[in-house]
């Protein structure tokens, strides 16, 4: 129960910083804030998919199976990006049909 205490403060403690972002001018707050909310959503979602605790042992093993995902994810975007750039993508043009 705490463990869903502390995401629910920090989601809440983001979203206050996010308003507090968004009323300033600055790009390099506003892609901290972007790089914060990503590292919120996908630490969330990595915890919840895994058993960890909020112990130290826990933390580390959270923190490997966070790079583990998070290197699996940039591997399956490279691969994807390598596969389009494989594909044939010439344009045929339509032959004239003469009567």
């Amino acid at each position: 129960m705490l463990q869903i205490g502390i995401m629910v403060g920090a989601i809440i403690l983001s979203v206050f910083v996010v308003i507090k972002i968004l009323r300033t001018e600055e790009l390099v707050m506003k892609l901290f804030l972007i790089f914060f909310i990503f590292m919120i959503v996908t630490g969330s979602a990595v915890y919840i998919q895994s058993d960890a605790s909020l112990s130290p042992k826990g933390m580390i093993d959270f923190t490997k199976t966070y790079l583990v995902w998070f290197s699996d994810a940039f591997d399956g975007a490279k691969s994807f990006s390598g596969r389009i750039s494989e594909q044939d993508w010439k344009m045929e043009t339509p032959k004239n049909k003469t009567n």
